[in-house]
């Protein structure tokens, strides 16, 4: 046996870790707020649906300020003005988009 060819699994996992790292520097660079606003409003409304309080559940109930603890990007609160608790979810998002953990009157903490 060539002694290259003890090389090709060392080179198939570089190739493999860079694939893996250009196509998150992708999403990254190509994700925008807006974008992760829109998921996230759409899940408070599937939320609402779900624990059926939905009547009256607008996009427009969401907005988003940047997060405070570390690995948050920002965090998309959704509920009715003046606020009810019973209707008020909250959603932390990292910087690729992924939940990291919610809240809400029916919803556990996912940590």
């Amino acid at each position: 046996m060539p002694p290259w060819v003890k090389w090709i699994p060392l080179a198939v996992l570089t190739l493999w870790v860079s694939l893996h790292f250009l196509r998150l520097g992708w999403i990254a660079a190509n994700l925008s707020e807006t974008d992760v606003i829109d998921i996230y409003a759409n899940q408070y409304l599937e939320d609402r649906r779900r624990d059926g309080t939905g009547e009256g559940a607008q996009k427009s109930d969401c907005l988003a300020y940047p997060g405070e603890i570390r690995g948050i990007w920002f965090v998309v609160a959704c509920g009715p003005k003046p606020f009810d608790a019973a209707r008020h979810y909250e959603y932390h998002v990292n910087r690729f988009g992924a939940l990291q953990f919610s809240g809400g009157p029916n919803l556990a903490p996912e940590i």
